[in-house]
């Protein structure tokens, strides 16, 4: 699957609304996780998740971001078998 990694270290955030869940589901520490949300929210210029102690929510710029990250995955998703099909023909050449 063709992926940008701190789109999909966003999305388990999101989806979990938990780093250190995050981190163990993407099988890396979690400083690795918000050094990726980090430099993701640096080059948007702006925060996608609020924390407060230890909870964790949503900016409604991350939760605008989260709809287009899952579209982005779907359409990739719709891709990839026309992709394979694409190769395979090619290779049957």
């Amino acid at each position: 699957m063709i992926e940008n990694f701190k789109l999909k270290v966003f999305r388990v955030v999101a989806d979990n609304l938990n780093y250190r869940r995050a981190a163990d589901e993407l099988h890396i520490t979690q400083p690795a996780v918000t050094a990726q949300i980090r430099s993701l929210e640096e080059s948007l210029g702006i925060a996608l998740f609020d924390r407060v102690g230890r909870e964790t929510s949503l900016t409604l710029a991350g939760a605008t971001l989260l709809q287009y990250v899952r579209q982005i995955e779907a359409v990739t998703n719709d891709a990839m078998p026309h992709l394979r099909r694409l190769e395979d023909s090619m290779a049957s050449k």
